[in-house]
């Protein structure tokens, strides 16, 4: 059973495309703060958006396994909400966050939701992962 999991494209596919888009995170992380820490590699917020990649990743594999079948589209409504929670409501949480730091001198994360670019970047990647899993394998 495992080994039908890891030789699943739709798995692969969504597990490289998160996994690239944490990694490349991490680097940002460590070039903007100029240093490198572990922690980096698992943080939310910033360029590129994981969440993005990885349920584009879903949808294009499940594209490219079954075509323009219901379960296409209801992967493709269920990326178009998270890729919207993303960019519109955590990044509104992000903000209100910054205020209430200011307001309560607390210091809460306020690395929580993604500009427009890094949910872009995210999905590209959830696009170019699965076509290059699909062209490998």
């Amino acid at each position: 059973m495992f080994l039908e999991i890891i030789q699943n494209k739709i798995v692969l596919s969504c597990f490289f495309a998160w996994f690239l888009a944490q990694f490349i995170k991490g680097i940002v992380f460590g070039v903007r703060n100029k240093k490198f820490e572990f922690k980096y590699f698992w943080t939310n917020g910033s360029m590129p958006s994981s969440h993005s990649s990885l349920v584009t990743a879903l949808t294009f594999s499940i594209f490219f396994e079954q075509g323009l079948t219901a379960l296409f589209f209801v992967s493709l409504i269920f990326s178009l909400i998270v890729i919207r929670d993303a960019c519109g409501v955590r990044l509104s949480v992000e903000k209100n966050t910054e205020v209430i730091n200011k307001l309560a001198k607390k210091k809460f994360n306020t690395n929580i939701g993604h500009e427009f670019k890094e949910v872009l970047v995210g999905a590209l990647i959830g696009v170019v992962v699965p076509i290059v899993i699909y062209l490998l394998i």
